[in-house]
């Protein structure tokens, strides 16, 4: 066996074991097949290595067959449903979050007496700043992906998630490096979370994902700007009360059969649930740090975690419920075969 040969089976190492059992041979022959026509075979075939371009397809099957959008066994659609449902929970947060930074800027008069920043932007307007430039274009990067994922352009979605990732990897470094350690951890599992939701993207949005709905996720994107807009205006504490009877009406309705949920959407909304969970708790911990004036009641907020939590299990647990049963069928990819 050449060191080629090797080399390529230790990169099919991304496709899923079950593919690799069916098709390696027959996938490390294309491959090989493919250096024969090279002039320089024998060099190749000794001492190169595979190329950037064979390593991409690899990856792009591995997420059709690991996440397939409409062929596949039914287990494997949940997964490839619940991986693009968490992308796009994300993304309506991050596009969100976007938005009302903007809308800060143009509209200050919008927000409440508890937003606090609103005294900082009707101050005196201040002159060029390079760092208001890069938090442009990582909003605008935010939005563009969202925007891009509901009518399909999954590569132009995919670009500005790579832009938001770097942006939030050097996020990441500085908060890592900063001498002022405060929120550090609160504002590093919010980049965690933020991280899993782009990768999401990555993984989910490939040429087998069937067309989102884009109105249904526009109105959701709009709901969420409405709703932190109006939180602004309403004590904290009444904000999380609220907050926690709608989670309690989620329940009950379930269980009185007032409403259904697919197998796909329960688990991606535990997970997303179990990221604004991670990053209430690290609120708390800088909350009791005492390194700030608490915001709302410790007990309440404690309260609250708990109840997300048990929100997140019941979630799960009434997903299993619906899965479907184990399929020995595995997947069979219409994409054709990766070449070099």
């Amino acid at each position: 066996m050449s060191r080629l040969e090797r080399r390529y089976r230790r990169m099919l190492a991304v496709l899923p074991r079950w593919y690799r059992a069916e098709r390696e041979e027959e996938m490390v022959a294309a491959f090989l097949e493919d250096v024969d026509r090279d002039p320089d075979a024998d060099v190749r075939l000794n001492f190169g290595w595979p190329g950037w371009g064979e390593f991409g397809s690899l990856l792009a099957l591995s997420a059709r067959t690991r996440w397939p959008g409409t062929t596949g066994s039914p287990r494997a659609l949940v997964k490839g449903q619940v991986v693009r449902l968490i992308a796009l929970m994300g993304m309506v947060v991050l596009s969100g979050v976007a938005l009302v930074h903007r809308l800060l800027e143009l509209f200050p008069e919008l927000f409440g007496f508890r937003h606090e920043h609103a005294n900082a932007v009707t101050a005196a307007p201040r002159g060029f700043d390079w760092f208001d430039l890069v938090w442009l274009a990582y909003h605008g990067a935010a939005l563009l992906c969202f925007v891009a994922l509901l009518h399909g352009a999954y590569r132009v979605a995919k670009v500005a998630a790579a832009m938001v990732l770097l942006f939030l990897a050097g996020m990441a470094v500085e908060l890592v490096l900063s001498p002022d350690a405060s929120g550090v951890l609160y504002s590093l599992v919010y980049t965690l979370n933020c991280f899993l939701y782009l990768l999401c993207v990555f993984a989910g949005f490939h040429s087998d994902a069937p067309p989102m709905r884009a109105r249904w996720w526009l109105g959701a994107l709009v709901v969420y700007v409405v709703s932190v807009i109006g939180m602004t205006w309403t004590p904290d504490v009444i904000n999380h009360v609220a907050m926690m009877l709608v989670a309690v009406a989620f329940v009950v309705g379930y269980h009185l059969k007032w409403w259904r949920a697919s197998a796909s959407a329960l688990l991606a909304g535990a997970v997303f649930v179990a990221t604004i969970v991670a990053e209430r708790i690290a609120f708390v911990v800088y909350d009791l740090s005492g390194e700030m004036e608490p915001v709302i009641g410790t007990g309440l907020a404690i309260t609250e975690d708990v109840g997300l939590v048990v929100l997140v299990v019941w979630l799960w647990v009434q997903a299993v419920k619906l899965l479907p049963p184990r399929s020995a069928v595995k997947s069979s990819i219409a994409a054709s075969q990766p070449s070099g």
